[in-house]
């Protein structure tokens, strides 16, 4: 795994935005820091920190239901995209979600946390028009 830190940049930062920094990215770089505040603290701002210091993962993290039932399958275009060393929610679980999504591109990047739209891009850019395309070709067939 490709990790990339770099401790003077890390110093420098604010200890909120430090810890998020390193629990979402694993390229911990000037660049991927400069991304991450355009891009990802403006929505950590508008956060409701009431609701994330509550027990939401145990009263409501989950759907009540299953929404994935067994034998069901979803024919449209999707995209599955995830990032190898995310440390939030991972990567493996979700292989078994392939069985219910039959026309789906499922893809784990390598080098890519949480924040795989920041570290790896234009991978995600190239698999979004994939997709757009594939769920044009789908729509115009119906």
């Amino acid at each position: 795994m490709i990790h990339t830190r770099d401790e003077k940049l890390l110093s420098s930062l604010d200890a909120d935005i430090k810890a998020a920094f390193e629990t979402l990215m694993i390229h911990q770089t000037k660049q991927s820091l400069y991304s991450f505040l355009q891009e990802v603290q403006p929505g950590r701002l508008l956060v409701n920190r009431d609701f994330l210091a509550s027990d939401w993962r145990t009263k409501g993290y989950f759907f009540s239901f299953d929404p994935l039932i067994e034998g069901n399958s979803y024919p449209q275009p999707s995209l599955f995209l995830l990032g190898r060393q995310d440390a939030i929610c991972g990567y493996r679980d979700h292989v078994e979600l392939l069985e219910h999504f039959p026309a789906s591109t499922f893809s784990i990047l390598d080098s890519a946390g949480h924040m795989l739209e920041i570290e790896q891009r234009s991978l995600v850019q190239t698999h979004f028009s994939d997709w757009l395309d594939r769920l044009a070709l789908y729509t115009a067939s119906k």
